[in-house]
């Protein structure tokens, strides 16, 4: 599963996906001026919680879901 956040007409992929092999989880980030970085999780748990911390830090930096409704005083 994949999901796009934008901000200043940038965007970054977030994916989440089985390892090869399928013994674990990673969690793909590729940004929009760098190279794809990969980290692996061999339980759920740890992924979730990594990915809600991510998810937040990337909406406190400004970045959004091209999806997300917007705020009117943008």
């Amino acid at each position: 599963m994949h999901w796009y956040f934008e901000r200043d007409g940038q965007r970054m992929r977030w994916e989440i996906r089985r390892e090869a092999g399928g013994t674990g989880y990673e969690l793909v980030l590729t940004p929009p001026d760098g190279p794809e970085a990969v980290e692996r999780f061999d339980h759920a748990a740890a992924l979730i919680e990594r990915t809600l911390l991510f998810q937040q830090s990337l909406i406190d930096d400004g970045w959004r879901s091209p999806h997300a409704p917007r705020d009117p005083g943008e």
